[in-house]
């Protein structure tokens, strides 16, 4: 029995010695196919494509043969033009204790890159998938720990999951975007093509939740300074207003008046300008 068991011991290592080699020259055929490649597609698949392979050769380094190759396939993919898609935990056997949030985050990730997050920053976007996919894989190698509290390999999860939630915070910042209203001679209210300018910065506004509204009034150089100050002011106020109005927060909205202290055209003193009747409105 002895020297059968040994017999037997042998034969299953030669054979998973053989599978571990075979196994390491299919990924790493695969590996240098997607490093000659020339990406096709899109700014983010170009993107994704690198992503990929620097997880790729990571893993392979690590001697992780099966996420590396899943992440290879998916780079030649991305590098294809293909359309990737971040890998979703719900058929990943994964433990208990980080299910719950990796479902959590798959959501918030498809919801950013959906959202205009792969054409906005798409460098940012194929770092978050990229990274979530590597926190997937590093949960997934917990599995045998399911019930425990603590990670068995604590310091390689940390990194994928900092590493995917700071490629998020980074893809959530919306870039900032600049409206102006026009106003007519010593007016303050909206009117129709003003509105429909209320109507961008109000869509500009809930497609950047986190976003900061800063309304600047401003007036031509007819009147005094004092006058034009406070006619700024409530022009500032009349955008403020509206937006409020069209369900924006107040306390995302700041409205200072400038008077005639920064015209958008140069004038003399006491000229009317209607370049300089506005208000100018950031969204950041």
């Amino acid at each position: 029995m002895r020297k059968l068991a040994v017999a037997v011991v042998v034969v299953a290592a030669g054979i998973l010695s053989a599978t571990g080699a075979y196994a390491s020259r299919y990924v790493s055929d695969d590996l240098a196919t997607l490093k000659a490649m020339q990406a096709r597609g899109s700014a983010f698949n170009q993107a994704l494509k690198q992503e990929y392979q620097t997880l790729g050769e990571f893993e392979f380094a690590q001697s992780d043969h099966q996420h590396a190759h899943r992440d290879v396939r998916k780079g030649i993919a991305a590098g294809s033009g293909a359309s990737v898609l971040p890998e979703d935990p719900r058929s990943w056997y994964l433990p208990d204790r980080s299910r719950r949030e990796l479902i959590d985050n798959h959501g918030k990730l498809l919801a950013a890159l959906d959202d205009g997050g792969r054409e906005r920053n798409p460098a940012a976007a194929a770092r978050a998938q990229v990274m979530f996919d590597c926190w997937v894989e590093e949960e997934h190698e917990d599995v045998w720990y399911r019930g425990a509290a603590n990670p068995y390999q604590p310091e390689d999860i940390k990194r994928c999951k900092e590493g995917f939630l700071a490629a998020m915070q980074e893809l959530l910042v919306a870039p900032q975007q600049n409206f102006i209203i026009f106003f007519a001679f010593d007016k303050y209210n909206l009117d129709a093509a003003a509105m429909r300018v209320v109507g961008d910065i109000v869509s500009a506004a809930q497609k950047a939740p986190n976003a900061r509204i800063s309304v600047f009034g401003f007036t031509d150089r007819a009147g005094s300074v004092q006058y034009n100050l406070e006619l700024s002011k409530r022009r500032a106020q009349a955008v403020s207003g509206a937006l409020t109005a069209r369900g924006i927060a107040a306390n995302r909205i700041a409205a200072s008046g400038f008077g005639e202290s920064r015209p958008r055209v140069p004038t003399a003193d006491g000229v009317p300008e209607a370049q300089n009747r506005r208000a100018e409105i950031e969204v950041k």
